[in-house]
């Protein structure tokens, strides 16, 4: 009977114990009392040394599993089995990569795979603290983020060349699920990008290497268009300069001081686009519902805000009529005096006034209408070009200082 009760309690012991301590290699006999044994052996999965996780400069990873008859790994990003490479040294992690590693027993048992994930840090390149804040500035232009869990809150010193963000970890095939990610760049102005949690980025383009560039300061070439002056006040590029990026979830670009400014975008292969929609709120809900790659601005105080769910080249601009200032002389009559004298009149002309049949351009047609209206006085004749209520030489000189527009 004792014998009985002490199995049972060794039985419940070593039952109540937490997993962490019973994942340890066992081989041998297990004494019960009874007068017979229980063989075993406890299969481990593969330990690595150091752990997981972000290093600076080349790291010599070390895999144990006591009783293994072997380990085998991969570096690949493949699923390892028991025929894969035979681990027999440290393994050296120059550049980031994940091992994956498996434990091999005698009769075909194998555990289960484990896998490590290791980021080696360049130079130039810092990653998020604790709290998930981090600060690119000349020294160190890249933002390594690897924590899917942690929202990351970046600032952007003045003076920083070409910022950005990897979240490489994360994109297979040129796409994937990213984490909360905020961006405030001192160097383009204090332009803040808010993307929320669980967005999923893809690229047109396949290969994309993970690599978003944070807003800097760029110059985009606006369109001509007729009768109008287009005068750039701020280019930001943000993204992926070789392609557009996509989100699921719509980003919010904060471009302070802008309220009341056009907005466009542009990149390689498409010609610039002025964002016409007017969000109906500043708030999420109201960007998530843009259709996919779609865009809408509107004013934040003093600010100007666009919800997008694409990454490109943004700029503001203003838009004002082309004016063209036209000076004619006319002579004044005598009126008994000894001499004559002349006077100056000067009269601006917008160029889109000068298109008296509205199809676009400046030609014959418009002077077939001047010409029809000449010497009319009134209001709203299409030929007064310079509104002064009178169809005449100034009408005519502002026609042909646009003409062929």
């Amino acid at each position: 009977m004792k014998s009985k009760i002490f199995l049972l309690c060794a039985i419940g012991f070593f039952g109540a114990l937490p997993v962490s301590a019973l994942a340890e290699e066992v081989q041998g006999t297990i004494t019960t009392g009874l007068g017979s044994g229980v063989q075993g052996t406890v299969i481990m999965v593969p330990a690595a040394s150091p752990v997981a996780g972000t290093y600076t400069g080349t790291q010599s990873v070390t895999l144990s599993a006591a009783g293994a008859t072997s380990i085998r790994y991969t570096a690949d990003g493949t699923t390892p089995t028991c025929a894969s490479t035979q681990y027999a040294s440290p393994i050296s992690v120059a550049s980031s990569k994940t091992i994956k590693a498996v434990s091999c027993y005698p009769n075909s048992v194998a555990s289960t795979v484990a896998s490590y994930a290791y980021t080696i840090l360049a130079p130039a390149q810092t990653i998020p603290n604790g709290s998930g804040v981090a600060v690119a500035d000349a020294a160190t232009p890249q933002v390594v983020i690897t924590n899917p869990a942690q929202a990351a809150t970046i600032t952007i010193t003045s003076g920083t060349t070409n910022p950005t963000v990897d979240v490489s970890s994360f994109i297979t095939g040129g796409t994937g699920t990213i984490p909360q990610i905020t961006i405030t760049a001192a160097n383009a102005g204090n332009t803040s990008v808010a993307i929320p949690a669980s967005t999923v980025v893809t690229s047109a383009d396949a290969t994309w290497n993970g690599i978003i560039a944070a807003p800097t300061n760029t110059t985009v070439t606006l369109p001509v268009t007729s009768g109008e002056t287009k005068t750039l006040s701020t280019a930001i590029e943000v993204g992926f300069a070789g392609a557009k990026l996509s989100f699921s979830k719509a980003v919010r670009l904060l471009l302070p001081g802008q309220a009341g400014k056009r907005a466009g975008y542009i990149r390689t292969g498409i010609a610039f686009t002025e964002i016409t929609t007017v969000c109906s709120a500043d708030n999420q809900a109201t960007g998530d519902a843009l259709p996919p790659d779609g865009e809408c601005k509107i004013d934040v105080g003093s600010d100007l805000a666009i919800w997008t769910k694409h990454f490109t080249q943004f700029a503001t601009y203003t838009q004002t009529a082309t004016v063209v200032s036209v000076t004619t002389v006319s002579s004044s009559s005598s009126g008994g005096s000894s001499g004559g004298g002349t006077a100056s009149v000067t009269t601006a002309v917008a160029a889109q006034k000068a298109d008296a049949n509205k199809d676009g351009k400046i030609d014959v047609l418009d002077f077939v209408s001047l010409m029809a209206n000449w010497g009319k006085s009134g209001a709203n004749i299409a030929t007064d070009f310079n509104g002064d209520g009178r169809v005449d030489v100034l009408d005519f000189v502002g026609l042909m200082a646009n003409w062929t527009k």
